[in-house]
């Protein structure tokens, strides 16, 4: 018997409501949509039509990848730092080819990733993310070294924008917030505060965690411990932001807005791209 290697990945499109799986949601490239307003149209989509008008294209880049299939799988591109490393490994072979397209379009790529899949794009994608986010913003709020897992999950429950008060149909519980924990190995443990000894959490607990998982900076609702504000500003010094976010006023989905990424007419607006 021998061992053969196959080749079985394609690229895949997956459409839904809601947030996909983690599992899924860390290994892809999300585009998020927005329900047409009445104000808006657009045209209807016919799949034969589709077909049809786009087989010349299909065609041409079918041919144009075999032409730089060896140039663009020898391309060493510098690592984008804004990305989590399975973010990298899918953009890598995006940016190669924005790379072959020329500098302005690597530089569209580049910030269409950070936008779409940098790490303060995560800050939503999962429960437990979230989590992490909520009770960041609950030690900055409180001031606090240390908290009961009572209070934590009173705290918890009282935000209205997060799942907490209806947590599977019922509020959090501690047991709830215990298991909830467990996979970033952070569980309760007997904390004085005063002259009360309940089972809590420690700040200390929780830095690990909040330095590899939350982005550097939060939105007001997530306020950022002294402790990680002084932790982060070495490592962001010298650096600005490379996409441009709609504030919260135009925006209240808080979806990423990535400048500079539709095609430009006549070449206008790619001067900026090299930045």
């Amino acid at each position: 018997m021998k061992v053969h290697d196959f080749k079985t990945f394609c690229a895949k499109a997956v459409a839904g409501i809601g947030s996909l799986p983690d599992t899924v949601a860390d290994r892809s490239i999300p585009i998020r949509l927005k329900r047409k307003a009445p104000a808006e149209h657009v045209e209807r989509k016919r799949e034969r039509r589709v077909r049809a008008e786009a087989a010349p294209l299909r065609e041409r880049l079918a041919a144009w990848a075999g032409e730089t299939e060896e140039t663009l799988s020898a391309l060493e591109l510098a690592p984008l730092d804004e990305l989590p490393d399975r973010a990298a490994d899918i953009w890598e072979p995006l940016l190669g080819i924005a790379r072959l397209a020329g500098e302005a379009w690597l530089g569209r790529a580049r910030r269409a990733a950070v936008a779409l899949s940098g790490r303060g794009a995560l800050k939503d994608e999962s429960a437990g993310v979230r989590l992490l986010a909520d009770l960041r913003a609950v030690f900055a709020e409180r001031q606090a070294d240390k908290i009961a897992s009572a209070a934590l999950v009173s705290e918890l429950t009282a935000i209205e924008e997060s799942p907490w008060g209806e947590w599977h149909g019922k509020p959090l519980t501690q047991h709830g917030l215990a298991k909830l924990l467990k996979r970033y190995e952070i569980a309760p443990h007997t904390v004085r505060i005063g002259e009360a000894t309940p089972k809590g959490y420690t700040l200390e607990q929780f830095k690990d965690a909040w330095i590899r998982l939350l982005p550097p900076s939060e939105t007001a609702t997530t306020p950022q411990p002294a402790w990680l504000s002084e932790k982060t500003a070495d490592r962001n010094r010298n650096t600005t932001p490379s996409v441009a976010v709609a504030n919260n006023g135009a925006n209240p989905h808080g979806y990423g807005v990535v400048a500079d990424v539709a095609v430009a007419n006549g070449g206008t607006g790619l001067g900026d791209a090299k930045s």
